[in-house]
């Protein structure tokens, strides 16, 4: 799946945008476009919009693809596409004089009906008052607009393209535009010079004038699902799947509603993956369950395993006392990591640790610290309370323990960095291995 990557280059210093004079269609001698999809495919499109007989044509100058059996296509012949209406064009150059800098629900034209007919695509079981309660949420402006900016933020994907538009004045300068996008709704934000734009209407225009007519109504269908996901999951989704266990698991709900709550809380029609915060834990402790409905064995099994975590709490450890002092971080359990892959986690630690062979690991845990929301290490923790450091952001300067262990410069990640340090309760260093070739992710 082609995911877009939009960016349009700025070349000259001079040009009427820097010194803050609008560009009129009149001063433009040519818009060129140009999109190219890289890796394996290597694919790229060029196309050039100039001056006809009556308003303005589009030609296509330059196409290398390939066609649906993968044979490829490499054409340098002008073609003409379709005329491209001067309002068209005068639109785009009066967005670019604007350079908006924030999120704007006026140029998206969001219908609050619309919105609201794309509730049953979100979940469509929810009973009759969870319903009412999120379609009446649809009328606030501050939700609309909580559900436009997250639904706007970016997500980072691999495949990727690049799309540009070049624009020439009778000056004979060029001046540019750009957005970086991995298929984000209308390719946002742009950059007009190095000011960020979240009008959507840039992209419908370069799209309009590439032959993508349909793009703006694909696009606003793309924009009202994922707003109404936003909103839904943001102050609906956990409340709403449990009171659902409640009336449709009794025997579940009843098993952790005394000691559990949950932060967030997923399920689909046989599956329910939820994080929970328990009252026998400090607040900064999540423990991560997932179970097939119905099955209150795994139930009780996790509720056993709550019990395990608060006795681990009842010893002294120089971790769970960082923590305290670190508002902002999480540390997480996970109830199956062990369980499923402590076996070879070991064996990997065994290439320098060969002590490891005296703990068991089936009475071990697999911890993970979160900075906000990206992870800043992982962790064993022993059954004579010691810790093995498994993976380590060495780079994050404000890490939980930056300054506290010295790391070799050599073969450095940019974030998780494999590594073995063993450290006792109280936070002495036992053995620091440095950067490792283990893997922990079984």
């Amino acid at each position: 799946m082609r995911r877009l990557f939009i960016s349009i280059l700025f070349f000259s210093s001079l040009s009427a945008l820097a010194q803050k004079q609008p560009v009129t269609l009149s001063d433009v001698t040519s818009f060129k476009l140009v999109w190219h999809e890289g890796g394996l495919m290597n694919e790229y499109r060029i196309l050039e919009v100039v001056p006809a007989d009556t308003d303005w044509a589009c030609y296509q100058t330059h196409l290398r693809g390939h066609t649906s059996k993968a044979e490829e296509i490499n054409d340098s012949t002008r073609t003409f596409i379709k005329d491209i209406p001067s309002k068209i064009l005068t639109q785009l150059l009066r967005i670019i004089a604007r350079k908006d800098t924030g999120v704007n629900a006026g140029p998206f034209k969001i219908s609050k009906t619309e919105l609201i007919t794309y509730t049953d695509s979100i979940k469509a079981d929810l009973k009759l008052q969870q319903k009412a309660e999120f379609i009446d949420s649809l009328r606030s402006e501050a939700v609309i607009n909580y559900g436009l900016n997250k639904a706007l933020q970016p997500f980072m994907l691999d495949d990727r393209a690049y799309y540009g538009i070049t624009i020439t004045t009778r000056q004979n300068q060029s001046f540019t535009i750009k957005a970086y996008s991995f298929g984000y709704l209308f390719n946002l934000p742009w950059y007009i010079d190095n000011i960020k734009s979240y009008d959507p209407n840039i992209s419908i225009i370069y799209e309009f004038i590439s032959g993508h007519d349909k793009y703006a109504e694909y696009e606003q269908k793309r924009l009202y699902h994922d707003m109404d996901w936003e909103i839904y999951k943001n102050y609906f989704m956990t409340r709403f799947n449990w009171e659902d266990l409640k009336s449709d698991q009794p025997v579940s709900f009843a098993l952790l509603k005394n000691t559990l709550t949950p932060t967030y809380f997923y399920r689909d029609s046989i599956h329910s993956s939820i994080s929970f915060r328990s009252s026998l834990l400090p607040k900064y402790v999540n423990l991560p369950f997932a179970f097939r409905h119905g099955d209150t064995s795994a139930v009780a099994a996790f509720k056993r395993y709550e019990d395990t975590i608060a006795n681990v709490f009842k010893r002294d450890n120089f971790l769970f006392d960082d923590l305290k002092m670190k508002p902002g971080y999480r540390m997480v359990f996970d109830h199956y990591k062990m369980s499923r892959g402590g076996k070879y986690i070991f064996k990997e630690i065994k290439k320098y640790f060969t002590g490891i062979d005296g703990f068991d690991y089936k009475k071990s845990q697999f911890i993970v610290i979160y900075k906000e929301h990206q992870i800043d290490s992982k962790w064993i923790l022993l059954p004579n309370n010691s810790l093995i450091m498994v993976e380590d952001n060495i780079n994050d300067t404000t890490g939980l323990l930056s300054g506290k262990v010295n790391f070799s410069d050599d073969l450095k990640r940019p974030h998780a960095n494999p590594v073995v340090v063993i450290f006792d309760a109280s936070g002495k260093i036992i053995y620091n291995y440095g950067l490792a070739d283990i893997n922990t992710h079984y």
